[in-house]
């Protein structure tokens, strides 16, 4: 068992006490309404915080992009962003993007695509997709790496699955790293699972599964892999990492998620962080965390994974 640090215990003790999950309740329409203003905004730096790299803005297409260059990189990273495709990411996340640019030596490439609030997933995917087309105009598919965490993980995953729809002979990404990627729920042991977690899940209602069904269908029709990537079609991507922590809602998709990427031939790495929460090697926030976000870097780096036995499980 491990022995978490204060600073982990207070985290969780003030997500519970702030109320975190209230964040997500209501139904698809109250909660569009509550991001729409918000909606509108994108954060944009004026230059990149460390002086290695290069920041630009780009808008080919149609096709809206920030990006963190390196002056003499030849591999890229596109990081989609989640915040529940209700809004855009928040100024600090170029923390992270930034990082993971100095750290793994990649373009981190981030695209705003259409929210759905006034849009359905299909049109953030045709978004996603056409930028990863452009993408490898630029680089090479062998040095191009795709990752998301919640929502993001949501497109990162479907992405594969539409490259195999569209059917227009498109390289798979060399890689692809998702961390607790939004899953709508779709057996009925899901939702018994889904259900017993939703007693340990500090941010996460398992009834809110069912409110982003609603809300990124947006009253269209989605093809199955985009609510369910349990469903996706994973043949021809050769490597992925998945990551989920087992106390939340999230986690009860995650065996039927890995066992169909493995029938389709994908080489799996599965991190499971016990008694973590979701999304927890991305967000970093306490000690505990270090492992796992070491392990997206030494992922998108081909280094050694950093295993912490302590804290890291295997799917049972």
């Amino acid at each position: 068992m491990p022995r978490f640090t204060f600073k982990y215990k207070l985290l969780k003790t003030s997500a519970r006490l702030s109320g975190a999950r209230r964040k997500l309740s209501g139904s698809a329409d109250e909660l569009r309404e509550k991001y729409r203003s918000s909606s509108h905004t994108i954060n944009f730096l004026e230059k990149a915080w460390n002086p290695a790299l290069e920041y630009e803005r780009r808008l080919e297409h149609g096709l809206l992009t920030s990006r963190l260059m390196h002056k003499d990189s030849t591999m890229a990273l596109m990081y989609i962003p989640g915040s529940d495709m209700l809004q855009y990411p928040a100024a600090s996340y170029y923390n992270l993007y930034e990082e993971l640019a100095l750290k793994t030596h990649r373009d981190v490439i981030i695209p705003y695509y259409p929210l759905c609030i006034d849009c359905s997933m299909n049109e953030s995917m045709d978004a996603i997709y056409s930028t990863y087309k452009l993408l490898l105009r630029e680089y090479s598919s062998k040095n191009v790496a795709v990752a998301g965490c919640g929502a993001g993980g949501n497109l990162a995953l479907a992405l594969v699955s539409h490259i195999n729809a569209m059917a227009e002979n498109l390289s798979m990404p060399d890689k692809l790293y998702v961390s607790s990627p939004e899953m709508c729920i779709y057996s009925q042991e899901e939702r018994r699972r889904a259900e017993q977690l939703d007693k340990t899940d500090i941010y996460i209602p398992a009834r809110w599964l069912d409110a982003y069904r609603d809300i990124i269908a947006n009253g269209r029709e989605l093809p199955l892999y985009m609510p369910y990537p349990q469903l996706g079609d994973y043949s021809g991507l050769k490597e992925a990492y998945v990551c989920f922590a087992d106390s939340e809602v999230l986690y009860a998709m995650c065996g039927s998620l890995v066992s169909r990427m493995e029938s389709a031939g994908v080489n799996v790495t599965l991190e499971v962080g016990y008694g973590m929460f979701h999304g927890y090697p991305v967000l970093n926030r306490t000690r505990e965390c270090n492992p796992g976000h070491a392990n997206m870097i030494a992922f998108l780096t081909d280094r050694n994974y950093y295993i912490n036995s302590a804290l890291m499980k295997t799917l049972v």
